[in-house]
């Protein structure tokens, strides 16, 4: 998941939009995009089990930076042999390995 977000100025509104991206190809497209602009860029990675200390990370990133990236991924190589991955907590949906 890309989390895109434009920064707000004194006398603007926050302007944000979120867009998912899939394919690692698409992220590195985005990101040369951004750092061609001149733009700074944050990464917040987490493992799926979306809480409110994530967007604690957000919003600190968003102060940070012109651009926020929320990586949702769980990977399971990750887990031992007696951890189940399919019953990791998660947010929305099933989780899944990209």
């Amino acid at each position: 998941m890309l989390l895109s977000v434009t920064q707000p100025t004194l006398h603007a509104e926050i302007s944000l939009s979120i867009e998912t991206l899939l394919r690692p190809n698409d992220i590195r497209q985005r990101v040369f995009d951004w750092r061609r602009q001149g733009l700074r860029i944050a990464l917040v990675p987490t493992m799926g089990n979306l809480h409110e200390g994530h967007a604690t990370l957000v919003n600190h990133a968003r102060k940070h930076a012109d651009r926020v990236i929320v990586s949702i991924f769980v990977n399971p190589m990750q887990f031992g042999p007696n951890e189940d991955f399919a019953r990791y907590p998660h947010s929305g949906g099933r989780p899944r390995a990209a």
